[in-house]
């Protein structure tokens, strides 16, 4: 919008404002910065070829009309819901914990936190306004070839600044 409305002729901007994303982080008591994040929008899983990392947590948005490849409203019935779930099976074992959440909008509200497992999530009705997020499924593993180097250029500095 802000876009257009600049080739327009209009003056924009974008203010800051505080995002369902960092609601989620303080409500899911999660670190970003921890594990690493990734942010996919639902139906890209489907329609494109994405690499899900299962080391960080993902965060799947529009799930309410994930599948749907019309402008106007569709019935996006667990058919859809399936095939995505079949899609992250690829890459997280049938139980692993989903968590849908929904923010809070007003002040005198608490957070909808509900907690599944990856095949119940075909069941569930989701709206676009509910993110749903995998915690990690596998652990960091260590580059110790990369560490390797990096140690190296530790050394190498520590020697040439003492030179």
């Amino acid at each position: 919008m802000i876009e257009q409305a600049r080739a327009e002729g209009y003056g924009a901007h974008m203010g800051p404002g505080i995002s369902t994303e960092d609601c989620l982080y303080a409500d899911l008591g999660f670190d970003p910065g921890r594990y690493g994040c990734q942010y996919v929008e639902a139906s890209q899983l489907l329609y494109c070829e994405r690499r899900i990392d299962p080391a960080g947590y993902l965060v799947l948005w529009q799930m309410g009309v994930v599948g749907n490849r019309f402008v106007g409203p569709l019935d996006n019935g667990p058919g859809y819901r399936a095939l995505l779930a079949e899609r992250l099976e690829q890459d997280y074992p049938p139980d692993h914990e989903v968590i849908i959440y929904r923010g809070a909008t007003l002040a005198i509200e608490r957070p909808r936190i509900n907690r599944i497992i990856l095949r119940e999530l075909a069941e569930v009705l989701l709206t676009a306004e509910e993110p749903v997020v995998l915690p990690p499924a596998v652990t960091l593993q260590p580059n110790r070839a990369m560490l390797e180097r990096l140690q190296a250029l530790d050394i190498s500095a520590k020697t040439g600044a003492a030179a």
